[in-house]
């Protein structure tokens, strides 16, 4: 009887250490694999060498490098896949991540947050990617339209100054009237309706196509110009007139397939959370409030004419392309998505960021 009882005892004493060891390594792994000395190597495709994108992103993967010293290492895939094919090759797994932007690349799946390019042309903003963020942050409808995708970041590109220009090859455009009846290259379905509310038509065009497009006459510019194009498209050698204008966010996601998020370490991911989010996003910013001056003097050294617009001006863009904003709030609301609040809260937070 009492070898019987000495056994029961120690029999319970070893589930309880057992129960003791499980409990402490799932406090101390939550999420992930369990720690590990192995290195990692992910794949994240690059839209196109040398872009914006990478630009950022480039040191941000150096950095990923140094802090996991050496444990996880990102590896780009250029051009891999088209743009539009770009986020369901992410969630398919063919890349761990990438980042792309969101205006005409797969029309009404990011609707949400589309809602940034149909702001006023007289808007502006010193943070235009923490803008983003936050709204990503504060709207479940937001966070719904990325759930099939871990979330990185979502960032932005400033609308104003000097912003997404227009960019012309023959004609300046010093006010509204001088827009009638050209052909410009304009992002997305708003992109395009807002042109043709000026007077102009569109034609929709990856970036790869617009230098030939210039060179040849199939567009005589384009609506929304990024200035970093001058250089990294080679777009400074056939455009000749830039108009400094506002009225347009350029929202970007950066991704990661949810398999593969899952297979990192514990500690890995820890990293990965620590340099993305608010980290990432505020790199974002700086970048852009870093370069962009210097982006005006980029195009002046090439020999384009740079005008700006009055504010006055920029009014009256506002009221013949308010319809156009009206209706993109209203079909989001006709698909039970809250459009008007979005819109007012990237007012609000553009101007809280502008402080």
């Amino acid at each position: 009887m009492r070898n019987k009882k000495r056994l029961f005892v120690l029999l319970g004493s070893f589930c309880l250490i057992f129960v003791l060891v499980a409990i402490t390594f799932m406090v101390a792994c939550p999420g992930g694999k369990p720690e590990s000395p192995e290195s990692v190597e992910l794949k994240c495709f690059v839209y196109t060498k040398g872009g914006l994108g990478e630009r950022i992103t480039g040191p941000w993967i150096d950095e990923v490098f140094e802090r996991t010293e050496g444990r996880l290492k990102i590896s780009p895939m250029y051009e891999a896949v088209t743009f539009a094919d770009m986020y369901d090759s992410i969630i398919a797994g063919t890349a761990d991540m990438g980042y792309m932007w969101v205006p005409g690349i797969n029309p009404g799946r990011f609707s949400t947050m589309e809602t940034f390019t149909v702001v006023d042309y007289s808007m502006t903003c010193a943070r235009p990617a923490k803008v983003a963020w936050e709204l990503y942050k504060e709207f479940p409808e937001v966070r719904e339209q990325f759930a099939d995708t871990k979330v990185l970041a979502i960032t932005n590109v400033v609308p104003y100054p000097p912003g997404l220009p227009i960019a012309t090859v023959s004609k300046p455009i010093y006010k509204l009237e001088d827009l009638k009846g050209l052909k410009f290259m304009a992002t997305g379905e708003v992109g395009a309706k807002r042109a043709e509310a000026f007077g102009a038509s569109a034609v929709q065009l990856t970036p790869p196509e617009f230098y030939e497009a210039c060179q040849r006459g199939i567009v005589d510019g384009l609506m929304d110009f990024d200035l970093q194009m001058l250089v990294s498209y080679k777009l400074g050698e056939v455009i000749h007139h830039v108009t400094i204008k506002g009225g347009r966010f350029h929202p970007w996601w950066f991704v990661m397939n949810w398999d593969s998020w899952n297979s990192l370490p514990s500690d890995l991911q820890e990293t990965l959370e620590e340099l993305s989010g608010d980290y990432y996003v505020d790199r974002w910013d700086d970048y852009m409030n870093e370069t962009t001056p210097g982006l005006i003097s980029t195009a002046t050294e090439y020999g384009i004419d740079v005008i700006e617009l009055p504010k006055e001006e920029l009014e009256r863009w506002d009221v013949i392309s308010k319809p156009v904003q009206d209706q993109f709030v209203a079909d989001l609301e006709a698909k039970g998505l809250p459009g008007k609040n979005i819109l007012e809260r990237i007012s609000q937070l553009s101007e809280e960021y502008n402080k």
